[in-house]
């Protein structure tokens, strides 16, 4: 359950981004970086625009434990590289709403083993807080403390990346690519079953039975993406790991 409001003004301290913080926003080196326990968070609907404001937020709360932010529209606007927000707040508004409707779905899962060989399996929540005033064009937020945990105290199995870069991509798909080659840049290669790979894609079983169907709606497209517009990859190959006539796995392949 989310806090009430009252529950949690109490409770936490707030920093505050306003429109006066704007070269803030537009600096080009600004970095994103978590512990790597982040790709056990799954995003079952997140569209491109939605991870952007997702990595502006973990920018933005970055070493700032058990803290609300309080964030200016046209400050977010200009953060995650969409400045055609700032002219129209009620767009802007949907646009964050329908970000929030789908972030409080987000879960992060945690699976252990005790002694004994038994799955214990966890489930948490993204947020503990929302509040989103279209009139004043600010948003006051906190993610829960199982996120804020995988944002600080980052010093080892941990990702980082240039925000600005990241937002500057603009398929989903090539951006979930970019977030999984850029926590193995120093591998150059990593694989990844198939069945991973379909749910760290949130990809449809039925929609993406035929493995046509995923290599050319999916891995193809962001492939291309990503070899345009990100130098930090170079010459990118898939393989395709198989068993008889069946695909198992996938094998990502690069240089740096």
């Amino acid at each position: 359950m989310f806090a009430t409001e009252n529950e949690f003004e109490k409770t936490l301290p707030e920093f505050f981004f306003s429109k006066e913080n704007i070269d803030l926003a537009k600096n080009e080196k600004l970095k994103v970086s978590y512990k790597n326990s982040f790709y056990n968070i799954i995003f079952p609907d997140f569209n491109s625009i939605d991870f952007n404001f997702l990595f502006g937020l973990f920018y933005l709360l970055k070493e700032k434990r058990d803290s609300k932010i309080k964030v200016n529209f046209i400050f977010f606007t200009n953060l995650i590289n969409k400045k055609f927000y700032a002219l129209n707040k009620k767009r802007f508004f949907k646009e964050f709403n329908n970000f929030c409707e789908k972030a409080i779905k987000v879960y992060f899962l945690k699976k252990e083993k005790n002694e004994d060989n038994f799955n214990n399996i966890s489930y948490f929540s993204l947020f503990s807080y929302i509040h989103i005033d279209e009139k004043e064009g600010c948003f006051t937020i906190s993610f829960s403390k199982y996120i804020i945990n995988i944002l600080n105290d980052v010093n080892e199995s941990y990702t980082f990346f240039n925000l600005k870069d990241f937002c500057n991509i603009k398929t989903k798909y090539a951006k979930l690519f970019y977030l999984l080659f850029i926590r193995f840049i120093y591998n150059s290669k990593f694989v990844i079953s198939k069945e991973e790979f379909y749910k760290y894609c949130s990809l449809n079983n039925k929609k993406y039975l035929r493995q046509i169907d995923i290599d050319d709606k999916v891995i193809k497209p962001a492939i291309k993406e990503l070899k345009k517009s990100q130098s930090i990859f170079k010459n990118l190959s898939v393989i395709k790991i198989k068993k008889g006539n069946m695909v198992k796995a996938f094998e990502f392949i690069f240089e740096r």
